[in-house]
């Protein structure tokens, strides 16, 4: 029993005795030299794997996955600590855990692309500044609501869901519920043989789809049917509602190996393809939305001065000029006339910053911005 206590402490416990003469922001600033020394973000921030990685969205996951022959693709994921959609669940020890050894808290290993072999050196208190740093990112929440595709195969000895079958194969091997869009393919075990028969799947009962939808706790379930093409290849048909939109999905896939297996894979793969660009789709016009509210939201909420200035003139043509040129320079909000006579009018000038931003601009519209005795004068240049 104590041993048992002893190693449960092992991993966590032997860090904060070696990192306890460390005080909390210098652990916190190892941990983020390790993980910029480590690259985290160049895999694991959105974008960097193409070359413009997204700052708002530092190690939240990438959209560009890591193709391994005879294992699938693999998507960097999230590593800030969103309880949905990244890490937020584990623990320290679970986080340092998995970078080590590459065993995720449900018991699953990462994939080889993780160098996690290399990670093992990583001495108790730089395991724990990583994990303790990590934690302390900001939450954000970055992947698609998951969705179940249900693999339908029509081969010459009927309709299949369950048994084995390389149609599904091809699903299987995408292993894409970690993907920015995560694609759910139903276990098969007993409880999804008795939801739904392959004539109920053919057929599109509505009830024991949605059935198979709820166990796996997505937001939609495609029908994925697949058949061989008299002409080579398969012939692959996919159409519903997704959480990304419409899908229409209707296409002969053949493989440059000339076999069924490379078409079937071919073609899941190149649905996760347009479900990432459908993705990016929407995250790009969901930031240019947020960018727009957000500039928007930024002109109204600007510092707003207004002070009295008299602007002298010699005739109304000249008056409606001055005007004309004030209402169009930047950073002016509005000019409200207080008195007008002959010569000249008393106006309240409403502008946005500072007066030396606003005697910059007025410059630019032909006009000088001056205070005289303790009054503020505008006349043409």
């Amino acid at each position: 029993m104590h041993k048992a206590i002893g190693l449960i402490f092992g991993l966590t416990g032997l860090a904060l005795i070696s990192a306890s003469a460390a005080s909390a922001d210098e652990v916190m600033a190892r941990g983020e030299y390790l993980a910029t020394i480590m690259d985290c973000a160049g895999c694991h921030t959105t974008g960097a794997l193409l070359g413009k990685p997204d700052d708002e969205r530092y190690l939240a996951g990438s959209e560009v996955g890591f193709q391994i022959p005879g294992l699938g693709i693999f998507y960097p994921p999230n590593l800030t600590p969103d309880h949905e959609t990244g890490i937020g669940a584990w623990s320290a020890d679970d986080i340092i855990k998995a970078v080590r050894t590459g065993e995720r808290p449900d018991g699953r290993i990462l994939a080889p692309v993780m160098p996690y072999l290399h990670y093992g050196r990583l001495s108790d208190a730089d395991a724990l500044a990583l994990a303790t740093y990590l934690k302390s990112l900001k939450p954000i929440r970055h992947q698609a609501p998951a969705m179940v595709v249900l693999p339908v195969w029509k081969g010459p000895t009927g309709t299949v869901i369950w048994e084995d079958n390389l149609w599904r194969k091809a699903w299987l091997d995408l292993k894409a519920e970690q993907s920015l869009v995560p694609i759910i393919v139903p276990l098969g075990d007993l409880e999804d043989t008795s939801a739904i028969s392959p004539q109920e799947a053919e057929a599109g009962d509505a009830v024991k789809l949605e059935s198979i939808m709820m166990r796996y706790e997505a937001k939609a379930i495609l029908v994925a049917f697949a058949e061989p093409d008299p002409q080579g290849g398969i012939h692959a048909v996919m159409q519903g509602d997704s959480p990304l939109g419409r899908i229409n999905f209707d296409k002969v896939y053949t493989a440059e190996d000339g076999t069924l297996e490379g078409a079937a894979a071919a073609a899941a793969k190149r649905f996760d393809e347009v479900m990432l660009e459908k993705w990016r789709s929407v995250r790009l016009k969901v930031a240019a939305e947020t960018r727009a509210r957000a500039e928007a939201e930024q002109q109204t909420t600007r510092a707003t001065t207004s002070m009295a200035v008299a602007v002298p003139f010699s005739g109304i043509y000249q008056w409606n000029g001055i005007r004309a040129r004030l209402l169009a320079t930047p950073g002016v909000l509005g000019v409200d006339v207080s008195t007008i006579a002959e010569n000249g009018a008393v106006i309240q000038l409403a502008f946005a910053d500072s007066i030396q931003d606003l005697q910059s601009a007025l410059s630019g519209s032909g006009l000088r911005l001056v205070q005289s005795r303790g009054t503020w004068v505008l006349q043409p240049l």
